[in-house]
């Protein structure tokens, strides 16, 4: 009876030790888990870790490959928490995103920091288009393997990343969005402690792009305007030329009925002419710093 009753309680305790690190159970449908760790150099890139890092998620545990990958082919797809660990470096402890079942999650890239260094780094930004500034809502932005979503003003903030992260022109993280093409994440400068008093890492404007394609698009554009004909109600088939620093015609368009064009080209010095039939031509000189800040030109011509 003894026995038995001994046999009893450990039952619980055994099955407390079988639901592992990473929360989650059996009864979840399946979902694979990949990515990749790193170990924060001195330069603030990362190297990958020898001997290799232990990962676990929903009870289940592998080590990287030399080149610090892992991947889970099946843990259950309600896993709530990932624990990294390795050689010289701070076990890093963190939440999942929702885990798709029967789906590949990749968590991308994940840092730990050397031994000493914690994970208290608070990151935010805000993703905007290209083209327009815009804020873009719904944006994802995966950092160190933690996701977040942006608002409808574009902003997000992330907590508990590495501090030191950063600092290089290698990508850390991603930023994706419906319509756009994925934008690595580079961190110019290395992430700060942000615990109090230290300040929140703000990242500034992130900018999404379109999609290139073979054919430069007409809308939106880097350089554009609008033409007003004197005495006239509507302003289409005004000819809109552009020219390079050259003299030399580059592209040419012709307005619509509100009087707008457009082009798509790389930074420099530029000149617009605008001629139209009885009215006298006008030449404007233009210059497009940054692809992501367009250039307004509006003129108007007379007879």
């Amino acid at each position: 009876m003894i026995k038995r009753s001994i046999l009893t309680l450990l039952i619980p305790f055994a099955l407390i030790a079988l639901s592992g690190c990473g929360g989650g159970g059996s009864g979840a449908p399946p979902a694979t888990v990949t990515g990749t760790v790193y170990i924060i150099s001195t330069t603030g890139g990362g190297i990958a870790p020898n001997p290799p890092a232990t990962v676990s998620i929903g009870g289940q545990s592998q080590q990287t490959d030399t080149n610090g990958n892992f991947t889970f082919l099946s843990v259950p797809s309600n896993s709530t928490s990932i624990m990294v660990s390795a050689s010289g470096a701070t076990t890093l402890t963190q939440v999942l995103p929702t885990l798709t079942p029967n789906a590949t999650n990749n968590l991308q890239s994940i840092y730990l920091t050397t031994t000493g260094t914690g994970y208290t780094a608070t990151a935010t930004g805000t993703v905007v288009d290209v083209n327009t500034l815009k804020p873009i809502s719904g944006a994802t932005v995966i950092l160190n393997g933690l996701f977040a979503t942006t608002n409808a003003s574009g902003q997000f903030t992330i907590s508990g990343l590495p501090v030191g992260l950063g600092g290089t022109n290698s990508p850390v993280g991603l930023v994706t969005a419906t319509g756009y093409d994925n934008l690595p994440l580079v961190l110019s400068l290395p992430l700060g402690d942000s615990t109090p008093p230290n300040q929140v890492n703000d990242l500034g404007n992130i900018a999404l792009a379109p999609p290139v394609s073979g054919t430069p698009p007409t809308v939106p554009s880097d350089i554009n305007g609008k033409v007003t004909l004197q005495g006239m109600a509507t302003f289409a088939g005004v000819t809109v030329s552009l020219l390079n620093s050259s003299g030399t015609v580059i592209s040419q368009t012709t307005t619509a009925s509100d009087g707008s064009y457009g082009f798509w080209v790389a930074t420099g010095a530029y000149t617009l002419q605008f001629t139209y039939s009885s009215y006298q031509p006008q030449s404007q000189p233009v210059t497009l710093t940054h692809t992501d800040q367009p250039v307004t030109v509006n003129v108007t011509l007379v007879q």
